[in-house]
């Protein structure tokens, strides 16, 4: 005692009795083995917790088969896009249908759909064809995510474009776009399941492969069908839809029967009924029958000029039997300085059709004859001469500037004359008008034999019979001198 007291005098601190030191020790030990334990435990639980979750996303608890919750989703009809909406409407029902089946989803139905916001008094104006609208009918509905988008028809040709949308972050999370040439049927059975499977695919973080409806063998519903013709080139036409592209090509059609169509310029339009069948691949070959020719010559003054029949470039005038189908053609002349003339032609098989045109000089002046008779005929004197055959439509004939005389001759009309001064230009109409010759001049004329008949246009006749009654009074003369000289 005396020496632990000497030694506090010393130091100048109170030691406390040995016991009371040892349970200080015990007390700081534990303190610190506790401090150590829950610094480890917290160190180490989020490094357990990461190596835990693996490398999959958040998304890659939706599987199909899994204990957790699906992924719940809404799908908004499909904008449609030449098909009716009736169409659009089953597209949407069955994309809802496999991505139920997908098992990675909790697809709301659309009845669902339509009684919560009719519940809550939500309106939707007009079409919901943004994202925006997709994504507050999705915050309405309670889900995760929406698929929406587009169904198109272009031909034969279906288009699905889909979207799908995180309500969350307003974000489009995967885009899918299909193409099917097998018509609805092929867009309702497979197109839609393949993108369903894709979907579901990008939410799990799964590969994806093309497939038809789960435990069923895929079932083809289309075949390749080409089609050839001969001479090749020809336009193909598939149930009245041109094709785009002509012969030979390959396409695919949807089991059934498919009229086909090809059609080649100068050629007669070939059509045939094929039967498809689902996955046999079939091959048409056409033949195009040559349709009829006929010919076509093409004179002109001047010549040289250019020469379009149907607007194709054929050469310059004169052409001579140039080959052309059977039926109406539009020839049309041009040259440097002339204004162009047109004129419909007839072909006919195995004919040679002639036209003879004229070419007017630009500025020139023009004559317009109207309500002419057929077969009347017409002569032109003065600075330029021009004879024609008129017929009873409206007929113009081109000429030069001047001074000229008309005249217009028909059988059994008198003769029609006219003068004209023409500048450049002009385009002088004249309605023709012509009148019988007088019956009883022709009776009165007809006291001189042949007269008559001149008179009313048939010289023809009025020669023969002049020619008739001075043969007959050559032999009554030459009769009587006869009978003289016995």
């Amino acid at each position: 005692m005396a020496n632990q007291n000497r030694l506090s005098h010393v130091t100048g601190v109170s030691c406390p009795p040995a016991r009371h030191g040892a349970g200080s020790h015990r007390f700081f030990l534990r303190l610190t083995f506790t401090l150590l334990t829950i610094s480890t435990i917290c160190f180490l639980s989020p490094v357990t917790q990461a190596s835990s979750a693996g490398p999959a996303p958040a998304e890659a608890s939706f599987i199909q088969g899994g204990d957790q919750e699906l992924l719940r989703v809404g799908v908004w009809d499909l904008e449609a896009n030449g098909i009716e909406d009736s169409e659009a409407r089953a597209i949407s029902e069955r994309l809802r249908l496999h991505l139920a089946r997908t098992g990675a989803f909790e697809v709301i139905e659309r009845n669902q759909m339509e009684e919560i916001m009719n519940e809550i008094g939500f309106q939707v104006s007009g079409a919901c064809d943004t994202d925006e609208c997709v994504v507050q009918v999705g915050q309405v509905l309670g889900a995760s995510k929406m698929v929406a988008g587009s169904v198109s028809k272009v031909g034969t040709l279906y288009t699905l474009q889909i979207r799908l949308i995180d309500i969350a972050s307003a974000r489009i999370d995967d885009q899918v776009f299909k193409d099917a040439l097998g018509g609805l049927e092929e867009v309702l059975r497979t197109s839609t399941l393949d993108v369903a499977n894709q979907l579901a695919a990008r939410v799990t973080g799964q590969p994806y492969t093309p497939s038809t409806d789960p435990g069923q063998p895929a079932v083809p519903t289309t075949a390749q069908v080409t089609v050839q013709s001969n001479p090749p080139g020809a336009t193909i036409t598939i149930d009245g839809e041109v094709f785009g592209s002509t012969t030979p090509a390959t396409t695919t059609l949807s089991e059934g029967d498919h009229e086909i169509r090809v059609s080649l310029s100068g050629y007669g339009m070939a059509s045939q009924t094929i039967q498809v069948k689902a996955g046999e691949p079939q091959t048409m070959n056409i033949a195009l029958v040559d349709l009829p020719k006929g010919y076509l010559t093409v004179i002109s003054d001047p010549s040289q000029c250019q020469v379009l029949v149907d607007g194709n470039l054929v050469g310059n005038t004169p052409i001579t039997r140039h080959k052309l189908n059977e039926g109406p053609h539009q020839v049309e002349l041009r040259r440097d300085g002339y204004e162009p003339q047109t004129q419909q032609v007839d072909i006919a098989a195995r004919q040679t059709n002639r036209v003879d045109l004229t070419m007017l000089r630009a500025g020139a002046a023009q004559i317009t004859f109207q309500n002419t008779l057929a077969g009347a005929r017409l002569t032109i004197t003065g600075d330029e001469e021009r004879d024609a055959r008129l017929n009873n439509a409206e007929v113009s004939i081109p000429i030069p500037p001047g001074n000229y005389s008309l005249t217009i001759k028909a059988k059994g009309y008198r003769t029609w004359r006219e003068t004209v001064q023409l500048a450049d230009g002009d385009n002088k109409p004249f309605p023709i008008v012509l009148r019988r010759k007088s019956r009883v001049a022709a009776g009165l004329l007809s006291a001189i034999p042949g007269f008559g008949h001149f008179y009313s246009g048939r010289g023809f006749m009025g020669v023969l019979y002049l020619a008739g009654v001075a043969g007959t009074a050559v032999a009554t003369f030459s009769e009587k001198q006869t009978q003289r000289r016995i």
